[in-house]
């Protein structure tokens, strides 16, 4: 049962963060030592074993609460370890430590497509043609024109 949770866990985190990766000290340098987890941090540590059954062969590493663009929110990561599978997660916790949550925080203020459409180009792309469409040097009005001049010329009628 344990070895479900930990596989789901990591599928889970896998999926949070794809492609992000702690990163390695350099051997040729000494870490400095890592300060004295806060309480908030002990507790989000402590939640975090408890909620998904870790245990003492998975290194969990709560970074310290650093203020959000939201009044009362901090935002924290997380450096989750299991064997070599290793992911980094983004998690947001009250100012007084009661609530947890992961996701995203969106301005909604804001365009939130202003800055792709600030990327695209439209200098010298391609466009559907002229404005007033032309067949044979003349202008085409209708599929109607078109089929009478068609017949006057060809058949003779009108």
């Amino acid at each position: 049962m344990k070895k479900a949770l930990r596989l789901s866990l990591v599928f889970y985190f896998s999926t949070i963060a794809p492609g992000a990766r702690a990163q390695q000290p350099n051997p040729a340098t000494p870490a400095p030592a890592p300060a004295s987890p806060s309480p908030t941090q002990k507790n989000i540590e402590a939640y975090l074993r408890h909620l998904y059954a870790f245990g003492p062969d998975v290194l969990l590493v709560v970074g310290p609460p650093k203020g959000s663009p939201i009044d009362g929110l901090l935002e924290t990561n997380i450096d989750l370890t299991i064997g070599d599978n290793k992911e980094a997660v983004k998690l947001y916790v009250s100012k007084d430590g009661q609530f947890l949550f992961r996701g995203e925080l969106s301005d909604m203020t804001k365009d939130p497509l202003a800055e792709n459409r600030a990327k695209i180009q439209m200098n010298g792309a391609p466009s559907l043609g002229d404005r007033i469409p032309t067949l044979f040097g003349r202008c085409m009005t209708s599929y109607t024109t078109i089929r009478k001049s068609f017949r006057r010329r060809t058949l003779g009628r009108k």
